[in-house]
């Protein structure tokens, strides 16, 4: 559900794939769970100074979710064509 940046030239960095809750699961703490979870495993690799996702910009739902857990939008990512939104982790050395 994640992975390191190496191949970007980021060793720092780790990257979230899209997480994808069944509609019929939604609404049930599921997704919040398992957001913190990643986020605990990701923060204990000692080289992790920055974790970024990508959502639909249009989506108000997945920015305040995202938001929620310490994601701050910094800009548009071409590529994806998708909001680029990024935590820095305090206290980290790149």
């Amino acid at each position: 559900m994640y992975e390191r940046c190496v191949n970007e030239g980021k060793p720092n960095e780790y990257n979230l794939y899209r997480m994808m809750i069944d509609k019929s699961h939604q609404n049930k703490g599921i997704g919040s769970l398992a957001m913190k979870l990643l986020l605990d495993e990701m923060k204990q690799y000692a080289d992790c100074y920055k974790i970024s996702v990508c959502y639909d910009e249009t989506s108000q739902r997945h920015s305040q979710f995202y938001q929620r857990f310490g994601f701050t939008e910094v800009g548009y990512c071409e590529e994806y064509e998708e909001m680029l939104a990024e935590i820095i982790i305090e206290n980290k050395i790149c």
